[in-house]
C-alpha cells in the first residue's frame, strides 16, 4: 500500500530523531504492528539513534502507525552513502536468515520464517529457502511454490515511491516446520504431485538393511561408478621435473603420489594416508616444493608460505630431518608460544611476504591452549526477593544486569543459581557481609580472592536473559535484555588471584587473523585433530 510522504520517527528522552523510510515490512499481531524489516536513510546521527532505539524496545512512529519489535533477536546494518553525510540503515528480524533460524532454540520445531523478494519473485525465494534450510532436492524447485502455497501468509509492505529501488518487493511468512515440510513432501509423493526423476545410477535398497548390507549389495554398482571417474594421476604419466631437484630422491611410487596430490589440489583438498615408513613426510615436502616451483615458472615474485601442524615433540624432527633434509633453500620457523605467533602476525600486517619457500610449524598440542577461563557473570540478589531474610541470589548478565536463565528438568526457564556455573560452595552471608564492610566486594559480587572452581561442561557461554519476557515498571512493557548476547567468559587474571597461570595467547586464534597469508596447510597426525574437533 502507498501512503503520502511521511517520516519515520522515534523519541529518545527529550530528543526527536527523524529519517526517510525506504521500505517497511510488518505484520499485525494482537492488534499491534510488529516490524519485520525496515530500511531508511538520513544523517548518520539520526540513523544510528533510530536503529538503537528500536533495538532497545522503543516504538517507531510512521504517521499514525506505531511499529513495535518482536520478541525475536534483530540484526542491524548501517553504511555511509556518497560522501558520508548520509547513512543507509536497516533493522530486520533474524528469522529472515538461515543463520538466525538455526540459532533459534529447537529450530527444527520453528514454524515461522520471513521471506522477502526485492524483485517480487517470491516463488524463487521460497524454493531456495526450502532447499537451503531443509535440504530438499533441487530437481523439484519449480514445484515447491505450488505444494507449499498454503503455508505462506502475506506481510504488509509500505514502500516509499520516492525511492524506486525494490518497487516490486513482496514479503511473506512461511509457517512450515521441519516435521510439516517432510509430511507435505511425503503426501505429494503419494498423490503423484512429485515424481522422482530418472537417474543413471542403478542400485539396490532395502529399508531393513544395515550399512554393511547396503555396501555388500551395491559393491558392483559402486565399482562401476569408480571406474567411470578419471584418476588424478596414473603411473604411466610423466611427473613434474622439479621432483628430481629434491635433496632426498623419492621412490617412484612416492614421486607419482606427489604428482597425484599436486593435481588433486587444483580441485579439492586431499588426504594422504599410509602406514608408518611409507613416505608421507617426503610426499608432503615434495608437494610444497613442486607447487613453489610451478609458481616460479609462472613468473610469480611472491614465495610460498606453508603452515604445518604436528605433535609438538616431532617439530624438531620435521624441521631438521624432513624439511631441511629434503628441500634446498627452504626457511623453517617454529611457533613455540603465543608470543611467536603474535610476532608473525605483526610482521604480516606490516607487509611481510616470503620470497621463497617458507614453512611455519606449530604443535597441535599447544595450538589451542589459551588463558584459563573466568566467568564474568554477577552474583547478586534478584530484584524483589529481599522481603524476608537473605533473599534469592542468582547469576546476572554483566551487560544488561538481568538474571541469566537455564532450563530445568521440565524444560522451563529459571534463573541460573550457583550450581549452574560453579562446582564448589557459594560464598556465605558472613563472607559477603565481611567483604562489604572491608570494601573488598568485587564487581562480580564475590569477595576478593574468593576461590571458585568453574564448571567445564555445559557452560553458559552468552547472555540468556532474553529468553524470558519480563514486564518493566517504566512507562511501557518491553523485553528484558533483547538481543543482548553478551559473552560471559573472559581470561582469568593472575593479578586478581583468579589463576596461578600467567596470561597466554591462543595460537590458533592468532593464526586465523593471518587470513590469506598461507598458501598451503599440512596436518600431520590428522586423525587425533578430527577426533578432538581441533583441526
Amino acid at each position: 500500500m502507498a501512503l503520502r510522504r511521511q517520516m519515520l520517527t522515534v523519541t529518545d528522552r527529550d530528543r526527536h530523531f527523524t529519517v526517510d523510510p525506504h521500505v517497511l515490512i510488518f505484520e499485525n499481531s494482537s492488534g499491534s504492528k510488529s516490524l519485520v524489516f525496515a530500511s531508511y536513510i538520513g544523517i548518520p546521527e539520526a540513523v544510528q539513534a533510530v536503529t538503537a532505539s528500536f533495538l532497545e524496545g522503543r516504538v517507531l512512529h510512521y504517521g499514525p502507525i506505531q511499529f513495535e519489535r518482536m520478541d525475536d533477536p534483530y540484526r542491524r546494518l548501517e553504511r555511509p552513502i556518497g560522501m558520508g553525510d548520509v547513512t543507509h540503515g536497516s533493522v530486520f528480524n533474524s528469522l529472515m536468515t538461515i543463520e538466525g533460524i538455526e540459532a533459534f532454540p529447537e529450530s527444527q520445531k520453528l514454524d515461522r520464517s520471513y521471506l522477502i523478494a526485492p524483485d517480487g519473485d517470491i516463488d524463487q525465494v521460497l524454493s531456495k529457502h526450502l532447499i537451503e534450510r531443509f535440504g530438499l532436492p533441487r530437481e523439484w524447485e519449480d514445484q515447491y511454490p505450488f505444494i507449499f502455497g498454503d503455508d505462506l501468509v502475506p506481510l504488509q509492505i509500505i514502500h516509499n515511491p520516492e525511492f524506486p529501488m525494490w518497487s516490486e518487493i513482496r514479503a511473506v511468512v512461511f509457517t512450515g516446520s521441519e516435521a510439516s515440510v517432510i509430511e507435505t513432501i511425503r503426501g505429494s509423493l503419494k498423490r503423484g504431485e512429485l515424481i522422482i526423476p530418472p537417474s543413471k545410477v542403478h542400485g539396490d535398497f532395502d529399508p531393513t538393511w544395515s550399512m554393511r548390507d547396503y555396501m555388500l549389495n551395491n559393491a558392483v554398482h559402486m565399482a562401476k561408478k569408480l571406474e567411470e571417474k578419471a584418476p588424478r594421476h596414473s603411473m604411466n604419466l610423466s611427473i613434474d621435473s622439479s621432483i628430481a631437484e629434491l635433496k632426498r630422491i623419492p621412490f617412484p611410487t612416492q614421486a607419482h603420489m606427489i604428482q597425484a596430490v599436486v593435481n588433486t589440489l587444483e580441485d579439492e583438498n586431499p588426504a594422504c594416508g599410509g602406514d608408518m615408513g611409507t613416505g608421507k613426510s617426503i610426499i608432503a615436502c615434495g608437494v610444497t616444493h613442486v607447487l613453489h616451483e610451478r609458481k616460479k615458472r609462472r613468473g610469480s615474485k611472491r614465495g610460498t608460505a606453508v603452515l604445518l601442524s604436528a605433535p609438538g615433540i616431532t617439530l624438531p624432527k620435521w624441521k631438521h630431518k624432513e624439511i631441511e633434509g629434503t628441500i634446498a633453500d627452504v626457511k623453517v620457523n617454529i611457533l613455540r608460544n603465543g608470543n611467536d605467533a603474535l610476532k608473525l602476525l605483526r610482521e604480516i600486517r606490516s607487509g611481510y611476504r616470503p620470497t621463497g619457500l617458507e614453512y611455519t610449524l606449530v604443535g597441535i598440542d599447544r595450538a589451542k591452549l589459551g588463558s584459563e577461563g573466568y566467568f564474568s557473570g554477577i552474583w547478586k540478589r534478584m530484584r524483589g526477593t529481599k522481603e524476608e531474610g537473605r533473599g534469592t541470589y542468582a547469576w546476572h548478565c554483566p551487560d544488561c544486569f538481568e538474571p541469566l536463565l537455564v532450563k530445568n528438568g521440565a524444560g522451563d526457564y529459571e534463573p541460573a543459581v550457583w550450581e549452574d556455573v560453579a562446582e564448589d560452595w557459594e560464598p556465605s552471608d558472613e563472607q559477603l557481609q565481611t567483604a562489604r564492610e572491608h570494601k573488598n566486594l568485587q564487581a562480580n559480587g564475590l569477595p576478593g580472592r574468593f576461590k571458585v572452581a568453574w564448571k567445564r561442561k555445559n557452560r553458559i557461554e552468552n547472555c540468556s536473559a532474553r529468553l524470558q519476557k519480563e514486564e518493566k515498571e517504566v512507562g511501557e512493557s518491553e523485553l528484558a535484555s533483547k538481543d543482548c548476547k553478551a559473552k560471559l567468559w573472559r581470561p582469568a587474571l593472575k593479578t586478581r588471584g583468579e589463576t596461578k597461570i600467567r596470561p597466554r595467547v591462543n595460537i590458533s586464534q592468532v593464526l586465523k587473523r593471518t587470513k590469506k597469508y598461507f598458501d598451503l596447510y599440512i596436518c600431520d597426525e590428522g586423525a587425533p585433530c578430527l577426533r578432538q574437533l581441533s583441526a
